[in-house]
């Protein structure tokens, strides 16, 4: 699913950005000193992956149909955090070209708290139209249930996160760069879930004896 997260935020990049990202190439390779993209690409570096305390629930999820319920455990909310860089390749003013595409990358993905659905790949677009289908085929389906959307947040100040600290461990000169990071839910459950019957009706039987007649009402 995170690879998928991947491909996603790249597509993101290229579809809704400007003219510059769509022709960018969207790598995913740690930056180290030997990396040397051969045209103008923007690199999202996987640097952080961690649990979202924050968001953690114990409350099962419940999808009732018709005759039956099933229950399934609540995902793991789980923060990917990316270390965003622009390389230019050609042209004059390299360190400009660098600086207006970080620009466009920060305008777009700022544009968007939660990655619309049309933008989703793989694993992740997969387990949106799942969710669909439960809503179109069942009244009693409750639209907030799984799967989550997927929230970004974009440059937002973290005492635990430094990137001048990442060049650093690198040994390689600092360079601009923006935190990027989605929250995805990571499906704990088993791939059959638990079901269980619906109880549609009950009744309670209560009688009296009066000598040899025997009296019963149902409710």
């Amino acid at each position: 699913m995170i690879d998928d997260l991947s491909k996603t935020l790249a597509t993101v990049l290229t579809t809704a950005g400007a003219h510059q990202l769509a022709t960018a190439l969207v790598s995913f390779d740690r930056p180290t000193a030997q990396f040397n993209p051969q045209q103008t690409a923007i690199n999202l570096f996987l640097f952080d992956i961690r649990e979202n305390i924050e968001l953690r629930s114990n409350e099962p999820i419940v999808t009732r149909s018709d005759t039956q319920a099933t229950i399934r455990r609540p995902p793991m909310r789980v923060d990917c955090s990316y270390l965003v860089t622009a390389w230019a390749v050609g042209g004059t003013e390299v360190a400009l070209q660098e600086q207006l595409l970080l620009s466009q990358v920060l305008q777009v993905l700022a544009r968007h708290p939660t990655i619309p659905p049309s933008y989703l790949q793989g694993s992740l677009k997969r387990a949106s139209a799942a969710l669909a289908n439960r809503v179109a085929n069942s009244s009693n389906v409750d639209p907030s249930g799984e799967p989550f959307p997927v929230p970004l947040s974009v440059a937002v100040p973290s005492a635990s996160r430094q990137p001048t600290e990442f060049w650093t461990s690198l040994g390689i000169p600092v360079r601009a760069c923006l935190v990027v990071t989605a929250t995805i839910a990571l499906d704990l459950n088993d791939p059959i879930p638990n079901t269980f019957p619906l109880v549609i009706s009950h009744a309670i039987e209560l009688g009296t004896i009066a000598g040899d007649t025997v009296s019963e009402k149902t409710f």
